[in-house]
């Protein structure tokens, strides 16, 4: 019989134990994996819970800006409105409540981030570089008399460095024209970038003096739009456009200068570019603004039948008012010739002509309205000589409406609420309650004097119970512009935005859990709607959780 080796059943021993390790670490491997991937799934969970509670605050806005302008006064407005927009909750769960905040950038007379609110920030306190581009008003405009940079202006605000060379001999500096006149207020701007964005967005292939077109893109491998864009990120395809000009040192978009972002901020300040620059032009610009429509349904003042602009006036106002208007655009504006042309057959200057109210007289409606209104604010301190019924003569008659601040104070409301010369496009208009002092200094004719004015004057979160507040005559129904001047400014200007801009962050107790998104909707519909939708989750929460919720 063979004898067995008594060393060889101890190594079956250790084989034994060899396997029974690897399974135990193949078992604690496994586990671990599974412990790890049911955290991954309770995060992802509740990262998908964050970003559907930026879904509701996105809907939560929308349901907002459906309601007519009192419903939403009565909820507290949209500027600043933590008891509506702050720390909303969406659902309870038992790791903790899941929740959202609605906020918007506070901004300095000049631009510059302070503090952080809850609310919506309308978008008509920017620039719309569509319309600019695109605009006939901007075209034929004189110019911002406000020309370069708030501090270059005469403002109080700090003036900006000089900017950097362009490489053009000062001494042949090109002429500006008035649409980069717009772009020349934003802070670090030089004319070739201004000029270059113009080519970029303007619809023919022509150079500016300084810009870029077709041919200088080319060895980029792409073209200028020549179009509208859609987002300002378009803008860092433009020559001499940067990241740094466009969004500024704020680079996680919280409104404050954080600790890694000081060293990008002082770098800038270098540049020459003053506080302002610390969210970049992108602060002062956008693509897309518009006035909220009326939503009384106005009255036409250039409508063809006289017989029923009569009656609409008449039922709103009184038969003398809707017969000084007929009378009007039958026989246009009364306009007194000069001395030397106004004289009798004797040679004699004649008496002037003493105007007279209507008090109740008629014209015949049947006659033609050649004459058309161009703006509302014609019938103010306006007159016209016309003939009335049962009457030879020629009357001047005077409006009812009359050229006197205390006056206007009480009827520019009713004016302003019913009457239209027609369709009124109010895209690109800017928002005077809300814009800061760069923007209000692109608007043409909107002078220092006059932006300081408005500044000190104006309603910021649209709480005032004063109707004027409501409508973009109120600078002229305070004394701040005569008539003319706030009829050169209404095609630039208005109160009521229909684009809003908002962060919406969604959040829990617990630590890491968020979401956060930058969204403009256009409530200028029927039914509010999307237009950007920019994911900042990447960019952290941007805000401190603490700050969000109700303590």
């Amino acid at each position: 019989m063979k004898k067995t080796d008594p060393k060889r059943g101890g190594f079956a021993i250790i084989l034994v134990l060899i396997v029974i390790a690897l399974l135990s670490l193949g078992a604690y491997s496994f586990t671990d994996l599974m412990v790890a991937q049911q955290h991954g799934t309770i995060m992802n969970g509740r990262h998908t819970q964050a970003q559907a509670a930026v879904a509701s605050g996105v809907e939560y806005i929308k349901d907002y800006l459906a309601l007519d302008a009192e419903s939403q006064l009565l909820l507290g407005a949209h500027y600043d409105n933590p008891a509506y927009f702050q720390d909303v909750l969406v659902a309870t769960e038992p790791e903790g409540t899941t929740r959202f905040s609605i906020i918007s950038i506070v901004e300095d007379t000049y631009g510059s981030p302070i503090g952080t609110r809850f609310g919506l920030q309308d978008e008509g306190s920017r620039i719309n570089i569509n319309h600019v581009v695109s605009s006939d008003a901007y075209k034929s405009a004189g110019g911002s008399s406000a020309q370069g940079s708030p501090g270059a202006a005469g403002g109080d605000g700090p003036p900006n460095e000089e900017p950097a060379d362009d490489g053009a001999d000062s001494e042949d500096a090109i002429d500006s024209d008035p649409q980069q006149d717009v772009l020349m207020v934003l802070p670090g701007m030089t004319q070739d970038v201004a000029d270059a964005i113009l080519d970029w967005i303007d619809e023919d292939s022509t150079q500016r003096p300084l810009g870029a077109e077709a041919e200088y893109y080319s060895f980029l491998g792409y073209e200028p739009r020549n179009g509208p864009i859609d987002s300002l990120d378009e803008l860092l395809l433009v020559h001499g456009v940067t990241p740094e000009l466009l969004y500024g040192a704020d680079r996680n978009h919280n409104g404050v200068i954080d600790e890694s972002e000081q060293d990008l901020a002082a770098t800038m300040q270098g540049m020459g570019a003053s506080g302002s620059m610390d969210r970049g032009w992108s602060a002062f610009l956008t693509v897309s603004s518009k006035a909220m429509p009326n939503q009384n349904e106005p009255i036409d003042l250039n409508q063809d039948d006289l017989e029923e602009l009569f009656d609409e006036i008449a039922a709103v106002f009184d038969e003398d008012t809707a017969t000084f208007v007929a009378a009007f655009r039958q026989n246009g504006p009364y306009t007194p010739k000069p001395p030397s042309e106004d004289a009798g057959e004797d040679g004699e200057p004649q008496e002037p002509l003493v105007s007279e109210p209507v008090d109740g007289r008629t014209v015949d409606l049947s006659n033609e309205g050649g004459n058309k209104f161009t703006n509302v604010l014609d019938l103010i301190g306006a007159q016209t000589l016309t003939q009335f019924e049962d009457s030879r003569d020629s009357v001047l008659v005077d409006s009812p409406f009359a050229n006197d601040t205390a006056s206007m104070a009480s009827f520019l409301p009713d004016l302003m609420a019913n009457f239209s010369t027609g369709d009124v496009d109010g895209t690109g208009r800017i928002n005077m309650s809300r814009s800061c002092q760069t923007v209000l200094s692109s608007v043409p004719s909107m002078n220092d004097n006059l932006i300081d004015s408005i500044l000190a004057q104006r309603d910021p979160a649209g709480l005032s119970t004063d109707p004027n507040y409501q409508y973009a005559t109120w600078p002229l129904a305070f004394g701040l512009v005569t008539v003319d001047e706030m009829k050169a400014l209404m095609p630039f200007v208005t109160v009521t935005g229909g684009f809003y801009r908002a962060q919406v962050v969604g959040y829990s107790e617990v630590p890491g859990t968020f979401a956060r998104a930058e969204v403009v909707i256009d409530a200028t519909g029927d039914t509010p709607k999307v237009v950007s939708w920019r994911d900042l989750t990447h960019l952290g929460p941007g805000f401190p959780l603490d700050s969000m919720m109700i303590q």
